[in-house]
């Protein structure tokens, strides 16, 4: 049985807010002797013809043992492209990239699918850190784009 666009996004949409939600709420679970460990929710965007502007809008928070970037916008090359993330922590720093690169040849050939996000890192030190969040193959700003930065204290 084939599921209508529409309500496919839907049910999609309710599930990712419902993962959010957990997530950011007060129970957000880390474990402060484990390796971090980086987990991203895809959605469908807010709006169907997002701007770079719209990439900016990204919040990044911190709170026991972990970051977050809530309401990330891509541009992804198509709809099937391929959406993973990475990190890297130094000292004071911390990097998370988000990337979406072309799923196949069929990809390339568009139409292009706006995307939002929301990306915790969990199991983070307790520390002051600057936190960048940098958007690769993203189709509203330069590959290597630092999307949004600014200072938080994990506790």
């Amino acid at each position: 049985m084939l599921v209508p666009p529409t309500r496919l996004r839907r049910g999609v949409a309710a599930l990712a807010a419902a993962a959010a939600a957990v997530l950011a709420g007060c129970d957000i679970s880390t474990d402060p002797g484990a390796e971090p460990q980086l987990t991203l929710f895809w959605q469908p965007p807010l709006s169907l013809a997002p701007t770079a502007e719209d990439v900016a809008k990204i919040g990044i928070t911190a709170g026991t043992g972990y970051v977050q970037g809530l309401g990330g916008t891509v541009l992804a090359p198509c709809l099937t492209a391929n959406r993973n993330g990475r990190f890297d922590i130094g000292d004071d720093e911390i990097t998370i990239r988000v990337i979406v690169t072309p799923s196949g040849s069929n990809c390339s050939a568009g139409p292009t699918s706006p995307l939002s996000y929301n990306v915790y890192l969990l199991n983070v030190e307790p520390g002051t850190y600057n936190v960048r969040i940098i958007h690769e193959g993203d189709q509203l700003v330069p590959t290597g784009t630092v999307v949004k930065e600014t200072s938080v204290t994990v506790i």
